[in-house]
């Protein structure tokens, strides 16, 4: 019943729209059920109550107090964080929600992942060239098997 509650909420938004569902006295496995629907913004009254939760989302989302060891702010405040990976564009999305006991916000991180062809193709369409390439920004030589691409590009 909650799937198909959140899907319909979901579809009769207007664009620019986003739900924001309240957790409270709900189970995990309810939490878990409406974050699968597509709920992408949950809250609670407590941190406390929060962590009820936790277990059941750990899989899809990190929610932890002063995430990143307190990397977002100075004070108190939870953090969570999800990935969202689109396969087929070479993508990935990290949001990151940072709730503070007097404000709220959001980051988004976007990803795009690039083979050496590609990243040669995109500069290409872009007006450069590729005058070297390596498999690390210290200058480390390419290879199939490197985890970084380091590009120094030249306008053509």
């Amino acid at each position: 019943m909650i799937r198909e509650n959140v899907e319909q909420i979901l579809e009769e938004l207007p664009a620019g729209v986003e739900l924001v569902a309240a957790a409270k006295t709900r189970t995990p496995e309810e939490i878990l059920e409406a974050a699968e629907a597509g709920v992408r913004i949950m809250g609670e009254n407590y941190i406390q109550e929060a962590e009820r939760a936790f277990d059941a989302v750990g899989d899809h989302v990190e929610i932890e107090q002063r995430l990143m060891g307190g990397f977002f702010a100075a004070g108190d405040y939870v953090g969570i964080h999800k990935t969202d990976v689109y396969e087929d564009e070479w993508l990935s999305l990290d949001r990151f929600a940072v709730i503070e006991p007097d404000a709220c916000w959001q980051l988004f991180n976007w990803t795009q992942y690039y083979t050496p062809e590609s990243a040669v193709a995109e500069l290409a369409e872009g007006g450069f060239m590729v005058a070297a390439m390596t498999g690390g920004l210290d200058g480390t030589p390419l290879a199939d098997d490197s985890q970084v691409l380091g590009i120094i590009a030249e306008a053509s």
